[in-house]
């Protein structure tokens, strides 16, 4: 364990010899020989795919204990891809797990003359392993949270390393189609309209359509440039046509093997902005009355141009009372931001939807974290509890 500053203890340990489903692993503790670390997880924006999470890494080396193949290091032979890793912080006796996942490279550096050698570390999450596998899986007509964990069965993934909600809709049956794993439960999502990613500590997680719509009415914590609130150093806003969309046309897979497709669109934005069209294709929903509600729904959403907040920075070592929420706050949890402007005042709620850190240990430590965020969108609660075409509860737009 290396402490970073003196409210914050930062430890990156490598389980070295053991496999990747190891569930009870023997960490070895390599912090002291981390110079820096960055680490990126979630997506852009609330209509981009999720995205495998990722780790980088620069590691002394003087001591060859981390080049593979030195038959004279402490960790040989077990320095070897797919090395499971992790980094956690502590702050005020609360652990938060910012990365766990697998080495996938151990890179040698150095400056000219061999001086200074370091390796740099490439490190992705369990998103990697979930596309690695083909699946074969046969399957009835089930909830989406049921889907994916029949799919993480598949792919050996340890049943302690989940956390799934039921989900809300639900998915046609599956036959073998030898998509990816992670292909699949991309597909499951986009029906359920919610979210799948690795947590930081390793958990394979699933949030469904309710999610979105819990707690409308506060958010977990607020953000300013007043001091007012919680401090932030930046502020990226846009007003573009990025996520705007006035059509939409949701294609569902039929039993008989031709798409069906809905279509929703608003004559009011195609006037004024001209048609911005969106296809979803090969969606697994159960029925017409479903996927035509998603089209609706995404009009609502998109129609409108909107002030958004792609990015907020913090640099929490200049305020220690921002280490729990840049610890802490995790995708899909709900923020507001507020800016001063003149005559014009800005001060809005938003999800997380990305989260990454860039942390220098030594040489000048420092500490950022930037979150990708996207609007809380005036539609979100639309999305409600209905009956499907197969008499099966499940959540629709009509």
């Amino acid at each position: 364990m290396s402490s970073f500053n003196d409210d914050v203890d930062v430890t990156v340990e490598v389980a070295f010899g053991d496999d990747v489903y190891e569930t009870s692993p023997t960490w070895v503790d390599i912090t002291a020989d981390v110079r820096q670390f960055s680490t990126r997880r979630g997506r852009s924006h609330v209509l981009d795919q999720m995205q495998a999470g990722q780790a980088l890494l620069t590691v002394g080396n003087s001591s060859g204990d981390y080049n593979p193949e030195n038959t004279a290091g402490t960790h040989y032979p077990d320095v070897k891809v797919f090395n499971p890793l992790r980094i956690q912080a502590v702050y005020n006796t609360v652990t938060f797990n910012l990365f766990r996942g697998f080495v996938e490279a151990w890179t040698p550096q150095a400056l000219p003359g061999g001086f200074d050698p370091t390796v740099r570390v490439e490190c992705v999450d369990g998103f990697r392993l979930l596309a690695m596998l083909e699946d074969d899986l046969t399957e009835s007509a089930e909830f989406s949270g049921t889907r994916i964990g029949n799919l993480l069965d598949t792919a050996g993934w340890p049943a302690g390393w989940r956390d799934l909600d039921t989900g809300t809709h639900m998915v046609q049956a599956l036959s073998e189609e030898f998509d990816s794993v992670l292909g699949q439960i991309h597909r499951t999502v986009l029906v359920e309209q919610g979210l799948f990613w690795v947590a930081g500590d390793g958990d394979a997680t699933f949030r469904d359509a309710n999610t979105r719509i819990q707690d409308k009415t506060s958010a977990t914590a607020s953000f300013s440039d007043d001091g007012a609130d919680l401090r932030y150093v930046d502020l990226v806003l846009s007003y573009d046509d990025g996520q705007l969309w006035n059509k939409s046309t949701v294609t569902r897979v039929s039993t008989v093997g031709v798409g069906t497709s809905q279509t929703a669109s608003d004559a009011t934005s195609i006037g004024e902005f001209g048609e911005r069209h969106l296809h979803l294709a090969e969606t697994l929903h159960v029925a017409n009355g479903e996927a035509l509600a998603l089209a609706d729904w995404l009009v609502m959403e998109h129609k409108d141009v909107r002030v958004r907040v792609p990015e907020l920075v913090v640099k929490p070592e200049d305020d220690t009372d921002l280490w729990p929420e840049a610890l802490g706050l995790e995708l899909l949890d709900r923020v507001n931001v507020e800016r001063q402007f003149t005559g014009d005042d800005f001060d809005e709620d938003n999800h997380v939807e990305g989260v990454s850190h860039d942390v220098r240990m030594v040489g000048g430590r420092s500490w950022t974290t930037t979150f990708q965020l996207s609007p809380v969108l005036p539609f979100d609660d639309w999305w409600i509890l209905g009956t499907s075409e197969l008499g099966t509860d499940t959540r629709l737009g009509y």
